[in-house]
């Protein structure tokens, strides 16, 4: 058995076992991108649900009372409320 045997044996090993290692990679790629797309869809979902839930406690933020320190922090930030060009 010479060299050239080995090398042709060894091409035609390569032939064969080449397709099996892309099927097996594209798998692997295909598995990848579903479980990212499940994390995306959770991800969404949860940011769906933390929208809703801001927007209820927007809600029922308007009906706190005004404390001494929000009268107070709106007299030091009075510019961070209140629109100048629109004073007369």
């Amino acid at each position: 058995m010479g060299i050239s045997q080995v090398a042709e044996i060894g091409a035609q090993v390569a032939q064969i076992v080449t397709p099996f290692v892309l099927v097996v990679t594209l798998i692997a790629i295909w598995r990848s991108m579903k479980s990212q797309e499940r994390s995306m869809e959770m991800q969404n979902g949860l940011f769906r649900s933390q929208l809703l839930r801001d927007r209820f406690d927007m809600y029922l933020t308007t009906l706190e009372p005004v404390t001494d320190d929000d009268v107070e922090e709106f007299y030091l930030y009075r510019h961070l409320y209140v629109d100048k060009s629109k004073d007369l």
